[in-house]
Formats: C-alpha cells, sequence, structure tokens
C-alpha cells in the first residue's frame, strides 16, 4: 500500500466535501461546516495545514433524510456509514468514506472492519442552553462520554481510561450491542425532549463537549465560505461560533498542541478519482 501525505489526505477529503455537498444541494438539505472546519475556512481559507479530518453538521429533522438518500445515490469508491450498518462507526454520527483509501487510527473501535479517509456528518439536536451538572445537556453528554469508553479499542488508551473502560463494562454486564441501544436512548431522548422557543443547536457527539451549545441565531442561514479551491455552508456568524468553542481562535496554538486523528492513511486501490 502507498502511503498518503497530508497534501494527499487534503485532497481526499476535499473530494469527499464536495461530493457531500452536490448530493444536499441536490436534495435541499441544509448544513453547516463545523469545528475545526469552520476554523479553517475562516482562517485558512481552506484546512488548517496539519488538520487531517471534516465537520459537516445537518439538523436533526434533514438529518435522517440524509442518510436515506446518501446510502441510495453515493457511488463507489464512497459509501456512507453509520452505526446501523458498519461496526467502525459506532456512534451516533455518520461518515462518508473513500473505500480506495485504508485509514489506521490510535483510538479505534473494537472490531475487525477497515474504512477509508472519510468526513464526520454529525445531527444538530434542537436543546436549551443549560450546562449545569443535572441538566439534560448534561445528561446526555454523560452518555455519549460512557458511550465512547465501550466502543473503543483499550489499546493505546491512557492507564486511567483502560481502568474505566473496564471498570464500565463489568458494572453494566457488558454486550457488544450496548452502545447501540446507549445511541438509541440518547436520540430518543433529544427528539421528544420539549425545546423552548429560544433554543440552541448541539453538536453532542462533538469533541468540545457543552461548548458545542450554540444559539440557533448564531447560525443563522447557513452561509457559504471558501475553502480551498471551492466553496462550503457555514455559520451564518462565524466570529461568535469560533469564540463559542475556542475563546481565543486568531491565535495558532503552539506547534507540539497542533494534533492530527488519523494515524496513518495509505491507497489500497488506483481507481480514478469520482468526479
Amino acid at each position: 500500500m502507498e502511503k498518503n501525505t497530508i497534501e494527499d489526505i487534503h485532497s481526499h477529503l476535499l473530494a469527499l466535501g464536495k461530493a457531500f455537498h452536490q448530493l444536499c444541494l441536490l436534495h435541499h438539505i441544509p448544513y453547516f461546516i463545523l469545528g475545526g472546519t469552520m476554523l479553517g475556512a475562516f482562517r485558512h481559507k481552506g484546512f488548517i495545514p496539519w488538520d487531517d479530518d471534516m465537520d459537516f453538521g445537518i439538523p436533526r429533522e434533514h438529518y435522517n433524510r440524509f442518510l436515506e438518500i446518501a446510502r441510495q445515490e453515493i457511488e463507489a469508491p464512497y459509501i456512507v456509514l453509520d452505526y446501523h450498518n458498519s461496526q467502525y462507526v459506532s456512534l451516533g454520527f455518520a461518515k462518508m468514506a473513500d473505500m480506495q483509501t485504508v485509514i489506521k487510527e490510535t483510538y479505534r473501535p473494537q472490531c475487525d472492519e477497515q474504512i477509508g479517509i472519510n468526513i464526520d456528518i454529525f445531527p444538530l439536536d434542537l436543546t436549551n442552553g443549560k450546562k449545569g451538572l443535572f441538566s439534560f445537556n448534561a445528561h446526555i453528554r454523560r452518555l455519549f462520554k460512557l458511550q465512547k469508553l465501550l466502543s473503543f479499542e483499550d489499546k493505546n488508551r491512557p492507564a486511567t481510561k483502560r481502568l474505566l473502560a473496564k471498570a464500565a463494562k463489568s458494572l453494566l454486564f457488558f454486550s457488544p450491542n450496548l452502545p447501540s441501544k446507549i445511541q438509541q436512548y440518547i436520540e430518543h431522548r433529544v427528539t421528544t425532549t420539549s425545546i423552548p422557543q429560544t433554543a440552541y443547536f448541539s453538536n453532542f457527539l462533538g469533541g468540545w463537549g457543552l461548548q458545542e451549545l450554540v444559539p440557533i441565531s448564531v447560525f443563522g442561514e447557513p452561509t457559504l465560505y471558501q475553502f480551498e479551491d471551492t466553496a462550503f455552508y457555514g455559520p451564518q456568524y462565524p466570529e461568535q461560533y469560533l469564540e463559542t468553542l475556542y475563546g481565543d481562535y486568531t491565535t495558532l496554538p503552539p506547534e507540539n498542541q497542533r494534533h492530527t486523528h488519523t494515524c496513518e492513511a495509505y491507497i489500497i486501490t488506483h481507481h480514478p478519482s469520482p468526479k
């Protein structure tokens, strides 16, 4: 297999992002670039140089429709995966993967399945803005952290997390389908809980925890931002969005904090790139 450089990974990610964007346009599905992808668009007009993933969010009311359409219309070598059709994608968000590649991650799910370079597609759930220890949002976030603890290999985990995972599996009488049951419960709660008029979008499954509670007014109308040689839709008020997640988002982090997510990525076939 041929190992990919970060530039190769960016090329594959950008092609996946374009395919996602075109499918959403065709079927009138609103979406927003999130997290580091939005930060890259705003600060770098493209990828953060050391970043190796892309994050997109779709409001929950359109998210399931997107999955149904994508499974029917996305063509090889691309595939859309979530916990219904993949052991690797064991949490409650989807991935669009390029299966002419393969990734090797430091922290991976407990399964033998392999997937390629991929973009993350998160559901954005309506909620309130409360972040207290006993709030609904904190409850959902704790369930997600438990789900992650049960879903991933112990190999390469810090010792504390290995011990927590072992204890949780013992106390909960762990079975392989327990993470998916937790996810079904999470989806039930976030889709049936009454929300006040002044609502927030939350990416409960994102990397920034309760910082990802952002007023819907900040997301506003999906707005196009330059990203490399194309454009993607992001929040209408990017400064407020980025401040909520990162605080001072204008200052580059020290070099020792410029982390990637994927350990290695490889080309495994040489099919022509999709147009």
